[in-house]
């Protein structure tokens, strides 16, 4: 099935979602920054299910069955996990920062880097828009104006 069919499934909730997911094999979903943020995941059922490098930023997932999930690298910053099944789950380089573990504890392992890597993008950023400015800029005269010829 398409990634982004899969997306919409899980979009119409557990109710929809878990009785499809009953009858499939697996599920893979990786794909680098697919975008699951925000989704309201309550319940769902994503055991073996292959999320490498999904982007579940402040998705909701609370009591969701992820037993056995690969969640390598995925992207789990301000998600709710409180009563999730994370047993046997793959968590290798993933992003944790403001995210609501099983047991209800708030996972901040990550949050420093963040904004180390934030940080260093905003100070690329205003150094190309420097780089971009010439050094004695000249005044332009746009060309729909007339230039009035020297009066003597």
């Amino acid at each position: 099935m398409a990634k982004f069919a899969m997306l919409a499934l899980l979009k119409q909730g557990s109710a929809v979602w878990n009785p499809w997911r009953k009858a499939q094999q697996r599920v893979n979903a990786s794909r680098p920054f697919m975008p699951w943020e925000a989704l309201d995941l309550q319940g769902v059922n994503l055991s073996f299910a292959d999320l490498r490098q999904v982007n579940l930023s402040r998705a909701d997932l609370r009591g969701a069955n992820l037993y056995g999930a690969n969640l390598q690298g995925a992207n789990l910053v301000g998600a709710n996990l409180q009563g999730a099944d994370l047993s046997n789950t793959d968590l290798t380089h993933a992003i944790l920062c403001r995210t609501v573990m099983p047991n209800g504890i708030v996972h901040n392992r990550d949050c420093q880097q963040l904004r180390q890597a934030y940080q260093a993008y905003q100070a690329q950023k205003a150094q190309r828009t420097q780089l971009a400015q010439p050094l004695n800029p000249k005044p332009r005269t746009p060309a729909h104006v007339p230039v009035a010829p020297p009066s003597h």
